[in-house]
C-alpha cells in the first residue's frame, strides 16, 4: 500500500487534477451538491478526513466528485491519496452488495447544480397498521433550498411520505409526529438508536414508521404512543429499513 499521502499534499494534488479537467471551486462545489465554503473550509482544508467521511456516508457524491477530478472511480482517488490499496478494494468488491434494496428509485430531480431541489412526494407511511403506498412516480414535488436541507445527505436519495395514523404522537413525548405529517427520509442510510426509519414488512404488507433500537442481534421497532404497535426483527424476518427520518418537515 502506498503511503498515505499527507493533507497539504493531498490538497495541491487534487489542486492540480481541478487544474487538468477544468474545474473551479464552483465547479467542484456543483458536482458535490455543496458551498463554495464547503470545497475551501473541508474539503481543500482536511482533505483525508472530509474524503474518507464521504466514501462512508455519501458514496455517490464522492463516485461523482472522483470522476469529475478525472478519475475511474472513487477507489483509485482513495488509493491515489494512500487510504486504500488495489488489493483492500478487491478484497472489498467480494463481499459488497450495491444493489438497492429500498423500494423508493434515486430521486431524478435532485439538481446538486442549483441551490434549489425538488423533493418527490411518494405517497403515505403508516404510524401504525396502515399499508404504505409507494410509487413509481410521485404524487408531487416539494421545492427545497439546499441550505435548508440536513448536512451530509445524499440529495438523490430524499423523498417525502405523508404519515397516516397516530401512534408517533403522544402527550409525554415533546418531538411528536402526529397524523398528516410530512417526513423527509433518506433511503439506504444506517440508523442508530433512538433514530426515526421508515420500514417495509412484506408478511403483513405493511410500511412504518417507527423509532428504532438495536438489541443485540434483533431488531426493535417501537411506537412513541404507550401501548402502540411493535415489531422485532426476529418475528419478521423479511422486514426491510427503507429509510431514516431526516426531518419532520410540516406539522398540521
Amino acid at each position: 500500500m502506498s503511503p498515505k499521502l499527507s493533507d497539504s499534499t493531498a490538497e495541491e494534488m487534487l489542486r492540480q487534477r481541478m487544474r487538468e479537467n477544468d474545474l473551479d471551486q464552483l465547479g467542484v462545489a456543483r458536482v458535490a451538491g455543496k458551498s463554495r465554503t464547503w470545497v475551501g473550509n473541508q474539503l481543500f482544508a482536511n482533505p483525508l478526513k472530509t474524503l474518507w467521511t464521504m466514501y462512508l456516508s455519501e458514496p455517490q457524491t464522492l463516485r461523482a466528485l472522483s470522476k469529475a477530478f478525472g478519475y475511474e472511480n472513487e477507489y483509485t482517488l482513495l488509493i491515489a491519496l494512500g487510504l486504500f490499496d488495489t488489493e483492500t478494494i478487491t478484497n472489498l468488491a467480494q463481499h459488497i452488495d450495491v444493489s438497492r434494496t429500498a423500494a423508493f428509485p434515486l430521486n431524478p430531480n435532485a439538481e446538486p447544480a442549483s441551490l434549489t431541489v425538488k423533493i418527490p412526494i411518494y405517497g403515505t407511511v403508516g404510524a401504525g397498521l396502515k399499508k404504505i403506498h409507494a410509487h413509481d412516480h410521485p404524487s408531487e414535488f416539494v421545492e427545497f433550498d439546499m441550505r435548508e436541507l440536513p448536512k451530509a445527505v445524499d440529495v438523490a436519495k430524499l423523498f417525502i411520505l405523508v404519515v397516516n395514523g397516530d401512534s408517533m404522537s403522544d402527550e409525554f413525548v415533546t418531538r411528536q409526529i402526529p397524523h398528516g405529517s410530512k417526513i423527509l427520509v433518506e433511503s439506504d442510510a444506517i440508523p442508530t438508536d433512538g433514530k426515526i426509519v421508515v420500514a417495509w414488512i412484506p408478511q403483513l404488507e405493511t410500511g412504518v414508521v417507527k423509532q428504532y433500537f438495536s438489541k443485540g442481534e434483533d431488531t426493535l421497532l417501537r411506537s412513541y404512543k404507550v401501548g402502540g404497535p411493535t415489531f422485532w426483527a426476529s418475528q419478521y424476518p423479511d422486514m426491510v429499513l427503507e429509510g431514516v427520518v431526516r426531518r419532520v418537515i410540516w406539522e398540521p
